[in-house]
Order: structure tokens, then C-alpha cells, then sequence
């Protein structure tokens, strides 16, 4: 029993030996480099047992012809290009590289944000519409006076518009003179305007400034002058929104009904500070500031002089929507307004049973003010 062990067992490892040597040499350089991390590499210390050569000896030359020649059994030529692979031109050739990929188009570089200076008189009101068109543009800056010839196109983003002209005493001037409007607010449109003077608009609506549902603007020490609307707000319509005007002039504006010079309707808040308003008109309602819907108007130190309404209120006009209207007003002089049918300064009409017209006036003076019917 023990010697059939020894023969199987013997058996066994001859076996495992003639496996060994039967291995082609593609097998073994294969091994190698697998043990090797797949890299084809020749083994820096290696000297075969014929003569001791390391693999520099064999550069240049066939390893597996050049060999035998010089006494190399095959199994030490084998042993030889197993070690030296490199040297001897066994390594497999390198992969080719896979085709180039369709990449997708580039996607075109994004503007940051910046300013424009406008400066020449000639190319302003084009350079004007681009600028207010281009949406990487957060800031213009005008330093030149000049004529409105190019429409403008809606804005619906926030923007700083202001004049630097040379001397506090004259501010840019944009005049429109009749033939167009200035700007257009969208919804979630931020508009600023501040130190310029913009004169003789023409629109149905807001010649000015139109806002639109969802817009804002500030009007900031301007001058608004000649405007006209065919309809309503002969320089700003508000079509809900909120509009803030500081430390302004606006004289000479009209509208065909209500408005002179403001229109807003539905929700709005309107706060108006430190301006003068003189000889605007409207030939229906609200010789200045006309209101139908709800929200809040709250004005201080204003100075409303000469206005006048076809209709009633010579300087305001509130008409509401179902909800609440609160008018609230301080430190403000009304005088020499007046009103063709109620109110020389303040009309209010409520039109609805669920409507509440608030009004607050604290410090206020009202001077030689008429309508001809009562107010």
C-alpha cells in the first residue's frame, strides 16, 4: 500500500515537471509579466548560466537564432529571452489605441457680468438698446446727452442705468421727442434709473417707464418731463409691482384719461420722496397720481403745484379693487391743483361694498386748490 503511494506520488510530480518544461515560451514570458504587473521589463540582475551575461550582452541581436550559435541549449536561449524579454524583441507590440470618441459640441463660454460707458452722442441710443439687451450687462453708465432713435427692448433682469455727465448743474438728457417710449419692465425685472433726465416720451402706455405684472423700479434724482400716454400714466404705469421715486422733477406730463403722470392697477406699492410735480395733467383722473387697485402709496415731502384733472382729483385719484387702498402722506404741500367735477387734491371712488379706502395725511398743507363741483 505504502509503495503504491510512492509511485503515485512520484508519478505525480513528473508529471508536474513535464507540465512545467511544456510550457511555451509565450507562456512563460506571459507569467513573468504578470508577476510583474504586466509590465515587459528586463530583470536587472539577471546572468545566464552559459557565460554570465547579463541582458545588455544581447542588444541589438536576434536572441533566438544568435543564441545556439554560440552553445545556448533551447531551454537557456528560452531562459535567456524569459529574463531578457526587452533586450531580445519578446515584449508583444502595444497595443493599438482605440479610435477617437465623437465628443459633443463645446459649450460656449459665459460672459461675466460687466458695465458699458456710453460716451459717443452719436451711437448712444443703439449702444443704449444693446446693452440693456445684452444680459451679462448689470450697470450702464451714460456720459453724454442724445437723442432716443432705437427701441429698447424689455428688460428682465435687474439693471443700474445712470448718467455721469461732467457738472451736477446739467444732468445726460435722452429725449425721445414724441416718437417712442423709453422702458419696458418685465415680470421679475428690476429697473434703477437714477441722475438723467428723460424727456417727450410717447407711448399708450407709461412713456417713461411701463411695468409690467412682477416688475420694480426706482426712479432716483431724475427729471421726467413732456411725457405723454394715449391712455394712462403719461410717464409710469405700474401694472402691479412696486415703483419708488426719490428726489425727482416731473412737470409737463399727460394722459388722455387717467394719470398725468402715474397709472397703477391691481396690487402695487408705490413710495414717492423729496419730488416736485408740476403742471401734469390728465384728462380724466388724477391730475398726478391715478390708482385703481390695491396696496399702499406713501409719499413724503412732495410738492405738487399747477396740476389739474379733467375728471376729479387734481393730484390724486384712488379708485380700489376689492381689498384694502391705503393712502398715506407727510410733510407734503399741494397747491393751485384742481379738478373738474371732485377734489382739487384727492378724489377717492369706491366703486364696491367690500373696498376700504384708507387715507392718512399728517403735516400737510393744501393752498388755493379747486374743483368745480365739490373738494
Amino acid at each position: 500500500m505504502s509503495t503504491y503511494r510512492k509511485h503515485s506520488k512520484f508519478g505525480l510530480i513528473l508529471q508536474l515537471l513535464f507540465f512545467t518544461s511544456a510550457r511555451t515560451l509565450e507562456e512563460r514570458i506571459s507569467e513573468r509579466r504578470r508577476l510583474q504587473g504586466d509590465s515587459c521589463v528586463d530583470v536587472s540582475n539577471y546572468q545566464d548560466e552559459v557565460y554570465s551575461c547579463s541582458c545588455s550582452c544581447w542588444g541589438g541581436i536576434d536572441c533566438e537564432t544568435t543564441l545556439p550559435l554560440y552553445g545556448y541549449t533551447e531551454e537557456q536561449t528560452a531562459d535567456v529571452i524569459e529574463n531578457c524579454p526587452a533586450t531580445c524583441g519578446a515584449c508583444p507590440p502595444p497595443s493599438p489605441e482605440p479610435p477617437p470618441q465623437p465628443q459633443p459640441p463645446p459649450i460656449p463660454p459665459v460672459s461675466p457680468p460687466f458695465t458699458v460707458s456710453i460716451t459717443n452722442a452719436t451711437t448712444a441710443s443703439e449702444e443704449l438698446s444693446n446693452a440693456i439687451g445684452n444680459v451679462a450687462v448689470y450697470a450702464i453708465y451714460l456720459n453724454t446727452s442724445f437723442n432716443l432713435t432705437w427701441a429698447l427692448p424689455k428688460l428682465t433682469r435687474s439693471l443700474l442705468i445712470e448718467g455721469t455727465c461732467a457738472t451736477e448743474e446739467t444732468m445726460c438728457v435722452i429725449d425721445a421727442h414724441g416718437s417712442q417710449g423709453f422702458f419696458t419692465v418685465g415680470d421679475g425685472g428690476n429697473l434703477t434709473v437714477r441722475e438723467m433726465a428723460l424727456r417727450n416720451g410717447q407711448a399708450e402706455y407709461g412713456a417713461a417707464l411701463y411695468l409690467a405684472e412682477g416688475a420694480a423700479a426706482q426712479v432716483v434724482d431724475c427729471e421726467l418731463t413732456g411725457h405723454h400716454a394715449s391712455v394712462a400714466g403719461g410717464s409710469v404705469y405700474a401694472a402691479s409691482g412696486a415703483v419708488t421715486i426719490t428726489g425727482c422733477t416731473l412737470a409737463g406730463n399727460s394722459a388722455t384719461s387717467h394719470g398725468g403722470v402715474l397709472y397703477a392697477t391691481d396690487t402695487i406699492t408705490v413710495v414717492i420722496t423729496d419730488t416736485l410735480f408740476e403742471e401734469n395733467q390728465a384728462e380724466e383722473n388724477g391730475g398726478v397720481l391715478a390708482v385703481g387697485g390695491i396696496g399702499t402709496v406713501a409719499v413724503t415731502g412732495i410738492h405738487a403745484v399747477s396740476c389739474s384733472a379733467g375728471g376729479s382729483g387734481g393730484v390724486f385719484y384712488l379708485s380700489g379693487s376689492a381689498g384694502s387702498l391705503q393712502l398715506w402722506a407727510e410733510g407734503s404741500l399741494f397747491e393751485n391743483c384742481s379738478a373738474a367735477t371732485y377734489g382739487g387734491v384727492l378724489s377717492a371712488e369706491v366703486p364696491e361694498d367690500e373696498v376700504q379706502v384708507i387715507v392718512e395725511l399728517i403735516n400737510v398743507q393744501a393752498l388755493s386748490n379747486r374743483a368745480s363741483c365739490a373738494g
